[in-house]
């Protein structure tokens, strides 16, 4: 058997797949581009900003993570008047997907039902995989 690097290479998600660690699912959204008549980001009816499920970028196999996992760490400032609670995760898609935005563009993910901001995404030099990193804070 002759296997060359590029032959790894492109086995390498297909097997990390087949372990079974991508055991959640990532669904991609964006701002839907629609405004108000006044020019404003169009809103739901429950106020919020509307999104549109991303093409291509629906139900993508994926690893979540903490951020880091050198030590327990706690993204919880109090003040008086409210409690502001962060939450940061590190994301590994199944698979390469280059058209999601490398910085924050206001898109979005959903894990498996959890809503996050998308801060960035990273996909790999050897075309085989894709990094989200995801913020999420609550008042």
């Amino acid at each position: 058997m002759n296997l060359t690097i590029q032959g790894l290479i492109g086995e390498v998600m297909p097997y990390a797949l087949s372990t079974g660690l991508f055991v959640s699912t990532c669904d991609i959204q964006a701002p839907s581009g629609t405004f108000d008549s006044g020019g404003a980001p169009a809103v739901g009816s429950d106020g919020k900003p509307l999104y549109v499920a991303v093409a291509g970028l629906q139900g993508i196999k994926c690893m979540s993570a903490p951020m880091s996992v050198g030590g327990i760490g706690a993204g919880e400032t109090k003040t008086p008047a409210e409690i502001l609670s962060t939450q940061t995760r590190h994301v590994l898609l199944g698979g390469y997907y280059p058209q999601i935005p490398a910085q924050d563009d206001g898109w979005r993910a959903v894990i498996d039902g959890t809503v996050f901001d998308l801060v960035g995404a990273e996909s790999d030099s050897q075309f085989t995989q894709t990094r989200l990193a995801l913020k999420i804070a609550q008042i």
